[in-house]
């Protein structure tokens, strides 16, 4: 078939427990699978932290596999399609590790190579995962990068946390190794098929230097979409480098945890995918679990700020912009644009201005304001106070305009400098 379809989750934080999680996760195994009607996904794509480490720092809790072989069972989705990529929870984060992630790094940033010592150290804390990964995907794990050729699309799995010590600080720093990642796409094969990318963390988490050459590798092999999670925001936004190639989406979804930092219940953002293998064209379809509304609702800003429409649905690659300015869209935008300049900056008004009390609470339209009558030259020996009526040909009345008073300049041209009072 020519149309591909998937579930993508991430962050499941199981071990992290509170009532809003539960209900999420309760409601994701009972009544997500209805949203999909009979366009089920046949993929299911998970983008790491299965569990929550700072709560596990062993194992990994039990409903983790039961769970996610009954949303599988509920999809119909087999082991064979299911593809599961580590985060960085999901690694033993014991004292060796923490001491020799910084190290590999670092040595890799200076020379290009990886340790093997601490390549032998750091895969000593797979094992947990490892477990988990075979029991529902029914296969043994790749430690690194690999990638899995299907009939008409190729997926990448992508080990971002082989190199993590969950730390802060290791943001912008993570590593994939790119010649891992070299040695993993030899097995692409036909690079005119679409991929899809599958990794834990998002480009902005991997060093500079590392960041651009995957994006570029990536794209070179005809990667469309970079599924991901790490960030707990939902998004979905072009990164490519390479601007003459199939644009390159990155896409984030995920949470299941509670933000602790605004004491705020947990929500989360799943994205139900569909593409077309023959034209590389599709889109993501967002939900977010509502936790005051016990719902699932389709993620609007994630489509608002591509097509202005609140469907949910990023559109891949995204549809074409309007190039041209009619002359009625032309004049609408300046007729909102006068009546936001008379709403904003139309009026001057007058409280805390020497006035009275009959006009001192208004505001005044500046095409009615006034210049007072009152006048003062300025003079070296004295001050010579002018009223209107002195000056010649000037009407009694009290104020007259602006307008009035620059077309008759010349007729008070012998005041050496005018000062204007306040009314």
């Amino acid at each position: 078939m020519s149309i591909v379809r998937w579930l993508h989750i991430s962050d499941l934080h199981y071990g992290y427990n509170s009532y809003s999680t539960t209900e999420m996760r309760t409601s994701m195994l009972k009544t997500l699978p209805d949203f999909f009607g009979v366009s089920k996904p046949e993929y299911l794509f998970i983008t790491g932290d299965l569990r929550y480490g700072k709560e596990c720092k062993k194992g990994f809790p039990a409903e983790i596999s039961t769970d996610i072989k009954r949303l599988m069972e509920s999809c119909r989705i087999s082991p064979e399609n299911t593809h599961i990529v580590m985060g960085n929870h999901d690694v033993v984060q014991d004292f060796g590790r923490n001491a020799v992630a910084p190290l590999l790094r670092q040595d890799y940033e200076a020379n290009g190579c990886l340790n093997d010592e601490h390549m032998r150290t750091l895969k000593l804390s797979h094992h947990g995962f490892n477990e988990i990964y075979e029991s529902i995907c029914d296969r043994k794990p790749v430690t690194y990068h690999t990638v899995f050729r299907k009939k008409n699309f190729n997926i990448i799995c992508l080990n971002t946390a082989f190199a993590s010590s969950g730390d802060n600080a290791e943001e912008g720093k993570l590593i994939v190794g790119m010649e891992l990642v070299q040695k993993a796409l030899k097995d692409i094969g036909d690079t005119s098929k679409p991929c899809i990318a599958l990794a834990h963390h998002g480009f902005s988490s991997l060093s500079l230097k590392e960041r651009k050459q995957l994006k570029i590798k990536l794209q070179e092999c005809g990667v469309i979409l970079y599924l991901c999670g790490h960030e707990h925001q939902a998004d979905c936004r072009e990164v490519s480098e390479r601007h003459n190639k199939q644009p390159l989406i990155e896409c984030v979804c995920g949470t299941g945890m509670d933000k602790l930092s605004d004491k705020q219940p947990a929500t989360m953002v799943v994205f139900f995918g569909e593409l077309n293998t023959i034209e590389n064209s599709g889109f993501i379809r967002a939900l977010e679990w509502i936790p005051s509304d016990l719902a699932w609702m389709p993620y609007r800003s994630i489509s608002y700020k591509q097509t202005g429409i609140e469907d949910g649905r990023y559109y891949f690659p995204s549809p074409p912009r309007q190039k041209t300015i009619t002359v009625d869209q032309r004049n609408e935008a300046m007729a909102k644009y006068r009546e936001y300049l008379s709403i904003m900056c139309g009026e001057i008004p007058l409280d805390g201005m020497p006035a009275d009390g009959k006009v001192g609470d208004k505001s005044i339209e500046l095409e009615k304001m006034f210049i007072p009558t009152r006048f003062m030259a300025d003079e070296e020996d004295s001050w010579k106070n002018f009223t209107l009526p002195l000056l010649p040909s000037f009407s009694s009345m009290s104020y007259f305009s602006y307008k009035e008073f620059i077309d008759r300049i010349e007729e008070i041209k012998n005041l050496s400098s005018i000062i204007i009072q306040p009314i």
